[in-house]
């Protein structure tokens, strides 16, 4: 699932396909999307890796993908 979202002006792409088990601060991939936008209100920003406008979770491997 890719979840796209706009915060402070910044376009923020979260790629949410992939479940790092390793990560227990990230949830279970078969959340809803109001559960990822939750998730996102709720965490830090130290639990995103920002590249230029994107925001990864740790432990993805998908490239940046512009839309």
């Amino acid at each position: 699932m890719r979840h796209h979202f706009v915060d402070h002006g910044i376009e923020y792409h979260l790629i949410l396909e992939a479940y790092n088990a390793s990560d227990r601060t990230l949830p279970d991939p078969r959340f809803t999307t109001a559960g990822y936008d939750a998730l996102i209100r709720d965490k830090p920003p130290q639990h995103f890796r920002k590249l230029n406008s994107f925001v990864f979770i740790p432990g993805e491997g998908d490239p940046p993908v512009r839309h």
